[in-house]
């Protein structure tokens, strides 16, 4: 009722809801508060991960955080155990007025529902993107290569199973990043998140507990190659399942229908 059909005879096309949507959704947030949306990255990766995303949400109207998770990107911090990172989200949680939307990639998904678990009260929702920790299986030879990489040549053969965009990335960019891995600042954390090709973390008992007091959704892609799409079958039935054409990383490879998602009412 409210939008200007370009059809034949007026008739509202998919491209006019698709026009038309970002302004909606302002005028829907200039109504009503909206909590603040968390992203949290995954292992090895940085806050820069989620840049287009987070500018995406941001033109919707919407506050975003994208830390750097404690032994990664420009956290100086140590990290020695993946409860280390639990522990540096939940003070993080502590400290915040008001709820946030978790959203968490990878190991930071089971990060971001331990912490939810433990700061029921500063938590509104919680999304999960191509988690890790919901199954036995993971690539660990993924794991362990990029804990030890110290070559932009070696990067760059483990970043293509992330995706396409993660294959395209600039010489200048994988040598960054190789240079930060080199450190060796994630050999610890890789050993404590799993063992060979298994994984030593569990994401289900956590968001059992959670989906049936606030919103879960968990975003999972069909060419993943880090952890098993059949992972999907093992989430809790409250869990409401987003099954995506992408690899690894949704956000990059799917990034408007991942924005849907998360703005979506919770």
């Amino acid at each position: 009722e409210t939008l200007a059909g370009t059809g034949r005879r007026g008739r509202v096309e998919a491209r006019d809801v698709t026009a038309a949507a970002p302004n909606l959704r302002k005028e829907n947030n200039a109504h009503a508060k909206q909590d603040e949306i968390w992203l949290i990255h995954g292992f090895a990766g940085e806050a820069s991960a989620w840049v287009g995303l987070q500018a995406a949400l941001v033109r919707a109207g919407r506050t975003v955080f994208a830390p750097d998770m404690p032994g990664h990107g420009a956290n100086p911090s140590s990290v020695g155990r993946v409860d280390d990172l639990i522990d540096w989200l939940s003070g993080l949680l502590r400290k915040t007025v008001g709820k946030v939307h978790l959203v968490g990639h990878s190991l930071g998904a089971h990060v971001a529902a331990k912490a939810a678990l433990a700061n029921p009260d500063a938590v509104s929702r919680l999304t999960l993107v191509a988690p890790a920790g919901c199954g036995p299986a993971i690539n660990g030879a993924f794991v362990t290569g990029m804990a030890n990489a110290r070559t932009a040549g070696e990067l760059a053969h483990l970043l293509r199973q992330l995706g396409p965009r993660a294959a395209g990335l600039s010489g200048d960019a994988l040598a960054a990043m190789a240079s930060r891995l080199a450190e060796g600042r994630l050999t610890t954390l890789a050993a404590s998140m799993a063992r060979g090709d298994t994984q030593c973390i569990d994401t289900i008992g956590p968001v059992a507990a959670l989906a049936g007091a606030i919103p879960v959704d968990a975003i999972f892609g069909l060419a993943d190659l880090i952890v098993p799409k059949e992972h999907v079958f093992n989430m809790p039935p409250q869990v409401r399942i987003h099954v995506l054409g992408t690899g690894h990383m949704p956000q990059w490879d799917a990034p408007a229908v991942v924005e849907t998602i998360l703005l979506s009412g919770g």
